[in-house]
């Protein structure tokens, strides 16, 4: 098995998300996907607030683009945030 390590450098505020594709693969009632563009602008919108302001934030959106409904594979999200 070959793997690679990445190694970056992170400073003070900087913000990093790993989520599943369930997020980026939820359709709305359009078969639309809710997507990576739409993903990274919530992050650059919200990189300032906290960890469990951003994961709200992208919740909520979820939910308003899903109408309420539940996606149907799973959304996974851990959001890291430097704080020092």
């Amino acid at each position: 098995m070959k793997f690679a390590i990445n190694t970056l450098e992170f400073s003070k505020g900087d913000v990093l998300v790993m989520m599943s594709d369930g997020l980026a693969e939820a359709a709305n009632e359009n078969d639309e996907m809710f997507d990576y563009p739409r993903i990274k602008s919530l992050i650059e919108e919200n990189c300032m607030k906290s960890p469990e302001e951003i994961k709200n934030v992208f919740f909520e959106d979820l939910n308003e683009w899903l109408k309420g409904g539940i996606p149907e594979d799973d959304v996974t999200l851990v959001i890291v945030k430097k704080v020092a």
